[in-house]
């Protein structure tokens, strides 16, 4: 697993992926103590 692709592994499947996507992964938020979620 040493060729594993940059960026968000949603952005390929996402319409609205912005180029960030492609290069980046989105940092999480604690949404509560126990649920998180990945955005920009």
């Amino acid at each position: 697993m040493s060729n594993l692709p940059v960026g968000d592994a949603f952005a390929p499947r996402n319409e609205y992926a912005l180029e960030i996507d492609f290069l980046k992964e989105p940092p999480l938020f604690e949404v509560t103590k126990t649920h998180y979620a990945a955005s920009w």
